[in-house]
Order: structure tokens, then sequence, then C-alpha cells
């Protein structure tokens, strides 16, 4: 049944549903079901994930949530989910590589990201409300991953000192934490590299 979550995320330890393995086709001649030598099975259509659905990251507490145009948005936090459908019947494990494979929009966040020092952090708010962790962003596949691109980054991720003005708290006092996104599949990503700013005699500082 579709609810309203409000402040509040279930426990990650609901059922996850997992898609079935197709069954093999028959062969081209012999025992019917047979697959001819030689011959490889074509890889399976991903399903795409109806309107509500919650995509959990492999071996991580993240969620994505599919809108009604079939797009998943990452969830930053509890808040963020505020007045959103939900669909807790439907909660499928993923890994990486299937969610990259996944249609992919702007997060759903509490706060913007915010650029500290060329390093990307997003604010995360736990249930019990109160100031939030800020989880690095170690990779531009991982900003990626979350649904931030050169179309949007400048709207939701600021400086620091617009950060720290619209949401009333000192970065420098707030707890900081690495954002995992990668999973079985994949190896940790590079991490970011900030790029130094050019000094006035044109080299690099």
């Amino acid at each position: 049944m579709k609810h309203t979550l409000i402040r509040s995320l279930p426990a990650l330890g609901l059922a996850v549903l997992l898609a079935g393995v197709p069954a093999a086709p028959a062969g081209a001649a012999g025992t019917p079901g047979a697959r001819p030598e030689g011959a490889t099975l074509p890889a399976p259509a991903q399903e795409v994930p109806a309107p509500g659905a919650v995509l959990l990251l492999n071996e991580t507490p993240h969620l994505w949530v599919v809108d009604e145009q079939r797009t998943a948005h990452f969830v930053a936090d509890p808040e963020a989910l505020d007045g959103r459908p939900v669909d807790w019947g439907d909660v499928r494990a993923v890994t990486v590589s299937e969610l990259r494979r996944t249609p992919r929009a702007e997060p759903w966040l509490t706060a913007d990201l915010v650029d500290i020092d060329g390093a990307i952090y997003l604010p995360q708010f736990s249930p019990a409300g109160g100031a939030p962790t800020l989880l690095h962003i170690r990779s531009a596949d991982d900003l990626s991953l979350l649904g931030v691109g050169a179309d949007n980054y400048g709207r939701v991720v600021l400086p620091r000192a617009t950060w720290e003005k619209r949401y009333g708290f000192s970065t420098d006092k707030l707890p900081v934490a690495d954002f995992a996104t990668y999973a079985d599949d994949l190896p940790a990503p590079e991490p970011l590299t900030p790029v130094a700013p050019a000094t006035t005699d044109g080299s690099i500082g």
C-alpha cells in the first residue's frame, strides 16, 4: 500500500523484491530448452521500476525513490521525503551498475550540497533533527549517481558562505563523514581533484 512518509524512514530490514531469473531459450535443435554449444544468453532487459518504488543501494543505507515519470531521485534524509508518495511494499536492492542504468534526476534534499574549498559535501539530517552531518562526495561519478550534473550543479551545490548564510550552520562545527556509494561490483572511485585557480600572471598557484 502506498503512503506518504513524514519525518521517518522504515527499518532497512524490509523485505527486498528481487527480479526473477529468465528461463533459457530453447535451442535450435536437440533437447527443448538446451543451448547450442558456444551460444550465449542475451542479457536480460532491466525492469523499469514503478512509481513509488524504493531502490536500496547494496551494502549502504542509501535510498532512491522513483517518481511518476519513472525517474529515480536520491533521498538525502527522512525530511527530504516529506509529502512525497512512497511504496514501501516495493523495495528493491540494486547494485551501482543497475542504478547507473536507471534514469535519475535531481536529488531530493533537505539542504543543498555545499562546496568547501573545492570539496563537495552532502548535508544529511537525522530523524531527531538538529545539525546535519556533512557527507563528503569523493568522486565526480558519485556526484553523477546522486543526480547532480552540469545542468543543475549551480542550483544544488552552493559556495560555503552562501550555504552557511542560508541554513544558519557553521560548517567548521559540523561532523563530517564519507559518503560511500560504490558497492560490490565496482572499486572505490578516484577522489575528486580540485583545480587550483590561476594567478594574475597566468600561472597556476
